[in-house]
């Protein structure tokens, strides 16, 4: 039974056996600096996420999933599946010239892959990876039939019903600056941006429940600058509080959608994936086992690189369960190509590997490492141990508490890091 504020997620069996047969819809959903810890099904003890913990509960949860620690190489690789330093992306897309500040639309990704496959597509919420104003196609070429996204820069006046994070940028909360399908938002006066994302593909699922669907939300919350939701009281709050907030009403947004599946019986065929860009942002701490966690994001460690990475599939995964297995986000493309049954060019080199061999039952795991850059820097790392390009290298028995290792004293040690040294050499990163 589900009570609350919780959304029942599993579908009605009625009726259910003809959509069974229909090729499966794809949801992914990317949360903006959100550090596995925030979340209660990972031992996260600060914050209240119902439906995350629900979708945990029934369906499958990776503990070792790893992005990079910083957005812009996070999304173009799970984009890609392909590492910054084979893609070319490896820092944040601000601090490129402008003319550069564009992501190549030519570029193979999950978005035009699926759509040639026949799926229709969708994205709101952050792309971040390009200047409307000067390339108001973009979407369209990167495979999206619909987009409603937060604008990030606009080159020209903003209009005076759009407000400012900072000089220059427009908001992604209230009174957004949001570019859909090709045009600037006018109704947008006292509106809270992540519900216009949201509603946009609710109303989207809906129009498309009769054809396979790929939606994509890559959204707003909780990324600085800390905001009162809707909903909040008149009062002063403390950028902790306001965090909070933004957490709990993202786990609300993502219950929406897990109801609106419910209402119209596709949750069994539908792929629901949620996960986060990189960790949370450095002035947040939470509480994860009894443990306090600074936020990680720019940094090249464990709370700036592990991530949430929950997944439900009633029709294929296995049973619900946490399961241990490695993943990182150049996994996301070639999972998404054997779902959708899509071909990957041969000219496109994929570093990653599918995943579906593991919730399907069938592996435990698929990689016996996973790989996170940040500009020049990189880490390898297996389940136990982590080795840096600096040659710096650590025993991981716990999350969050590396313990550096002597290999002259610790034989086993020394053999996994000799293994991710020839790892480093055959990616060609050493």
């Amino acid at each position: 039974m589900c009570l609350g504020m919780i959304e029942c997620f599993s579908a009605p069996t009625s009726e259910a056996s003809e959509k069974d047969k229909a090729p499966p819809n794809i949801i992914l959903i990317m949360a903006d600096d959100l550090g596995a810890e925030c979340l209660e099904s990972y031992g996260g003890e600060s914050y209240n996420t119902p439906n995350l913990n629900q979708l945990a509960d029934q369906g499958i949860q990776f503990t070792n999933a790893y992005a990079t620690p910083l957005c812009t190489p996070t999304r173009v690789q799970l984009m890609t599946g392909q590492y910054p330093f084979h893609n070319g992306w490896t820092g944040g897309i601000w601090t490129l010239p402008k003319d550069e500040q564009s992501l190549d639309p030519q570029i193979f990704n999950f978005g035009r892959m699926l759509k040639e496959r026949g799926y229709s597509t969708a994205i709101a919420g952050k792309w971040q990876l390009t200047r409307f104003e000067d390339h108001p196609m973009h979407l369209q070429k990167m495979g999206f039939d619909q987009h409603c996204l937060w604008t990030w820069q606009y080159g020209g006046e903003l209009p005076d019903y759009v407000s400012l994070e900072n000089p220059g940028k427009p908001s992604r909360f209230w009174n957004p600056g949001i570019w859909k399908n090709g045009n600037l938002m006018k109704d947008v006066k006292g509106k809270f941006g992540p519900d216009i994302y949201t509603d946009f593909l609710l109303d989207f699922i809906e129009k498309h429940q009769s054809e396979p669907f790929f939606v994509y939300y890559p959204m707003a919350l909780p990324h600085w600058p800390y905001i009162k939701v809707p909903g909040m009281e008149e009062s002063q709050y403390t950028d902790q509080e306001k965090f909070a907030a933004m957490v709990e009403y993202m786990d609300g947004l993502v219950g929406k959608l897990m109801k609106k599946l419910r209402e119209l019986g596709m949750s069994d065929n539908t792929l629901f994936l949620f996960t986060a860009d990189n960790g949370t942002d450095p002035t947040i701490t939470s509480r994860i086992n009894g443990k306090t966690i600074q936020g990680g994001k720019h940094k090249l460690n464990e709370a700036g690189t592990r991530v949430p990475f929950l997944l439900n599939w009633p029709n294929k995964a296995i049973k619900a369960e946490k399961v241990d297995a490695l993943v990182d986000f150049s996994d996301i493309l070639p999972s998404f190509a054997e779902v959708a049954d899509s071909d990957i060019p041969a000219s496109h080199k994929v570093d990653g590997r599918s995943f579906l061999p593991v919730i399907k039952g069938k592996k435990r795991q698929v990689r016996k490492w996973v790989f996170c850059q940040q500009g020049e820097e990189w880490f390898l790392r297996t389940k136990e141990y982590r080795l840096y390009k600096d040659g710096t290298f650590e025993y991981m028995k716990n999350h969050y508490s590396p313990i550096e290792i002597d290999v002259q004293e610790n034989k086993k040690a020394a053999r996994k890091r000799r293994y991710l040294q020839k790892v480093a050499k055959d990616l060609g990163v050493q």
